[in-house]
């Protein structure tokens, strides 16, 4: 096995972890935020999908300086006003808005370091953070989204 193939598979295991709880999240709570504060799992769902447009780009290009981006969760950086801007789907769009938007940014992302060749995850690209190397950004996002699954899961457990 190959260390694309190891990398593709991490990353759909995570996904599909993270898909679920979002799908079993109990849809009068997925748009509430913590009561002691914390951002609802839409939010956490909507990051996702940002960080996986930035840390996965579209063909492994450079991240264009048109993109926008609304829930970097790094509000108060210049990087992050610099690029702020809604998209259609927003966190207050509804729970399967939502989960569809992110899913397809989650497949798209996988589909991304399917098709890339060894050459090309050994190269860098550009992110409104600076230039990246691809292979360590994509090994970011899989851990990413793990850590976002277990801020669902203690959403969860405190709104029930």
């Amino acid at each position: 096995m190959d260390a694309k193939t190891v990398l593709v598979e991490q990353m759909n295991r995570t996904a599909k972890a993270f898909l679920k709880a979002l799908e079993e999240f109990p849809a009068d709570q997925f748009h509430k935020a913590l009561p002691a504060g914390g951002h609802s799992a839409a939010w956490h769902a909507m990051h996702i999908a940002d960080w996986s447009r930035i840390l996965v780009p579209n063909n492994l290009e450079d991240v264009s300086s048109s993109e926008r981006f609304a829930y970097l969760g790094w509000e108060e950086s210049d990087f992050a006003k610099a690029v702020y801007e809604l998209g259609s789907v927003t966190e207050q769009s509804s729970q399967a808005e939502i989960i569809a938007h992110l899913k397809s940014q989650l497949d798209r992302a996988a589909a991304t370091v399917q098709n890339a060749d060894a050459a090309r995850l050994e190269a860098s690209v550009q992110t409104p953070m600076g230039e990246r190397k691809i292979l360590a950004i994509v090994l970011t996002h899989i851990g990413h989204v793990p850590y976002h699954y277990g801020q669902v899961k203690i959403n969860a457990k405190q709104l029930s």
